[in-house]
């Protein structure tokens, strides 16, 4: 089905209404990146939410290769919690957002058509940005938190933010007046790619997986969250509300620097981490040698 999936999507990208390209870019036309992506995060979602107690679903999740995402414990004690179905709920809404957003200056669509988009952009936004605060509320007000929903959620909140920040930067994704400034995204991005780094690092160092979310973070985050908002309705706030466009520039640079200090909170939590697997490792071993004595 996957096969024949990416073969339609080929086919599409060439007799489509996007250009051909030649050799390995022509699989980087639009139609084959949605079909991939959605046939991924459909495949995640199927994996995570079989019935353990199916045939199928008992032999999905003790398949060798699946081990190392098996975030949710024995096959046998696992089920989706309503938390863990929203977060995935705001993974798959990432694409028809990036979908909306590409189209925003697409200079082949009318005036009325690219701001009907726009809207749309904005309703997804904010689903997606209400949905992170409600799946943070069953998980706590339920007792619904769980290590795969603890690993989703941060992927989920990357995806986002990441996704919207290249697009607000680009010339075809940005809102007409409020080009977020390169700078901006480039911290944006760094911070998500030295914890991403940093989260690597302590697995290959202790062979655990460890997300331990900070205030600092969650609030650099939220920040984040806020200041894409803003420049999302920038057009209509800013002919409501006078100085609004450097009410805006002080909010996304205040973002890119709650990102510098979250990206050092982070590391300095994970350096602690290994630190302390070190110390009760080495008191393991010495404790077993001297028994052996």
């Amino acid at each position: 089905m996957i096969r024949s999936a990416i073969v339609i999507s080929l086919i599409c990208s060439e007799n489509g209404p996007f250009p051909r390209r030649r050799g390995v870019m022509l699989l980087l036309t639009r139609p084959t990146i949605l079909s991939i992506t959605c046939l991924a995060i459909y495949a995640m979602a199927t994996i995570v939410t079989l019935d353990p107690a199916s045939s199928l679903g008992e032999t999905m999740l003790n398949v060798d290769w699946l081990k190392p995402f098996r975030l949710f414990g024995t096959p046998r004690h696992f089920k989706l919690s309503w938390a863990t179905r929203v977060t995935l709920l705001r993974i798959l809404l990432v694409v028809p957002f990036i979908s909306c957003m590409l189209h925003l200056n697409a200079p082949e669509l009318r005036e009325s058509t690219r701001l009907l988009l726009r809207h749309i952009a904005i309703v997804l936004f904010a689903c997606m940005a209400i949905g992170d605060a409600l799946d943070g509320f069953l998980a706590r007000h339920y007792r619904q938190i769980t290590r795969l929903g603890t690993f989703l959620d941060p992927v989920a909140d990357k995806l986002l933010i990441v996704s919207s920040s290249l697009l607000l930067v680009s010339q075809r994704g940005h809102v007409e007046g409020f080009l977020l400034p390169l700078t901006v995204v480039v911290l944006f991005i760094g911070k998500d790619v030295l914890i991403v780094i940093g989260f690597a690092i302590v697995y290959f160092v202790t062979g655990q997986i460890h997300v331990a979310p900070t205030v600092l973070g969650k609030a650099a985050t939220v920040l984040q969250l806020i200041m894409v908002g803003c420049v999302l309705v920038a057009p209509e706030a800013s002919s409501v509300l006078p100085g609004y466009a450097s009410w805006l520039r002080i909010l996304w640079w205040s973002a890119g620097g709650a990102a510098i200090l979250a990206t050092l909170v982070y590391i300095r939590a994970g350096s602690r981490y290994i630190e302390r697997f070190e110390r009760a490792r080495a008191n393991a071993s010495s404790g077993e040698f001297k028994e052996s004595v």
